[in-house]
């Protein structure tokens, strides 16, 4: 009995000195997970199937804690707060945010987190707020899942309205449609010759347009180059009746001023004639025996100034170009 005694307090002894160091590793387990964690929460508005507690959370696809408990919010519902305890070292910014995504096809989910920018401060605990909380996002699955309705009604409106347009009507319009089509088809393809020569005479169409068009752009510089020449015809004609317009200025300048002065020089001279004749009637006799012959002589010379004079006129008056300037040949006409 001693002996069995003996071997029951050993065994007590090595199991109590096997739990005190259990002990003493999750005392310094514990410890240490609670000096190098930080909790979070955060709050999501969709159902967080597949998660539990001590689901794996993730930093940009790094495991960086679990989710320590998951519990529907009193005030509201339709929010479930996830509290995850991830490492202190994590980076999680103001503007980070977290949402639920599968793991493979088993069902499971887990908490990703997506960092922020560098510049964005460090994320802290709000007055009233427990721990810090950081923003929520649905995932693509979630959004999927929360679109399903509306894609499923829009796709019973899309079979719906196949339906009205594969009605037996539609059908049977369609089907003459595609009758239509296949004659039109087997028209053109029966007329292909003539569709080519239509093309043909349309390209040669298209070239005479452009040799018209090439011509009446040459005869548009023809007609530029005649209309200059018409042009400078011009200008010397207006320079011509400027010429004559000097002249018949000079003409009549000529006829009221020198022609009148020298017909009033001969009639000067006719009264000086009439007076050395009055004044020598007492020497008349001897006159007449020797200066007849002379006064006779510059009588007649006196006539023929008289008429010359007269002449002189006639022609100033009919054409006082020719007087001035002379006969010129006709210019050549422009061509």
């Amino acid at each position: 009995m001693e002996i069995r005694a003996r071997y029951v307090a050993v065994g007590l002894f090595t199991l109590l000195v096997i739990l005190a160091g259990f002990g003493y590793v999750w005392w310094k387990a514990k410890a240490q997970l609670e000096r190098n964690t930080a909790l979070y929460d955060i709050y999501f508005e969709a159902p967080v199937s597949g998660l539990a507690p001590a689901s794996d959370v993730q930093f940009n696809g790094i495991k960086v804690g679990q989710v320590k408990e998951i519990a529907v919010v009193p005030d509201d519902p339709s929010k479930v707060r996830v509290r995850v305890d991830i490492r202190q070292d994590t980076p999680i910014r103001e503007d980070s945010v977290a949402k639920l995504e599968p793991k493979g096809i088993t069902g499971v989910t887990f908490v990703q987190i997506l960092g922020g920018a560098n510049h964005s401060p460090p994320l802290r605990a709000k007055p009233g707020q427990e721990v810090p909380v950081i923003p929520s996002q649905r995932s693509e699955l979630a959004e999927l899942v929360a679109s399903a309705p509306e894609v499923l009604n829009r796709a019973i409106v899309l079979l719906n309205n196949l339906n009205e347009v594969l009605s037996p009507e539609n059908r049977k319009a369609l089907t003459q449609i595609i009758g239509n089509v296949r004659d039109v088809t087997a028209t053109v393809a029966n007329r292909r010759g003539e569709i080519d020569r239509t093309l043909a005479d349309a390209g040669a169409a298209a070239r005479n347009i452009a040799e018209v068009s090439g011509r009446m752009r040459s005869m548009a510089d023809r007609m530029d180059v005649i209309l200059g020449r018409a042009q400078t015809a011009f200008d010397k004609a207006d320079t011509a009746m400027s010429a004559a317009r000097d002249t018949f200025a000079r003409a009549d300048v000529f006829i009221d001023k020198d022609l009148a002065q020298a017909a009033a020089s001969f009639r000067t001279l006719a009264d000086d004639l009439d007076r050395a004749v009055k004044e020598s009637s007492p020497g008349v006799a001897a006159f007449s025996n020797e200066g007849l012959a002379n006064l006779n002589r510059l009588l007649r010379e006196a006539s023929a100034l008289a008429a010359s004079l007269e002449r002189l006129s006639e022609r100033v008056e009919s054409n006082p170009q020719s007087f001035l300037f002379g006969n010129r040949l006709p210019e050549e006409p422009v061509k």
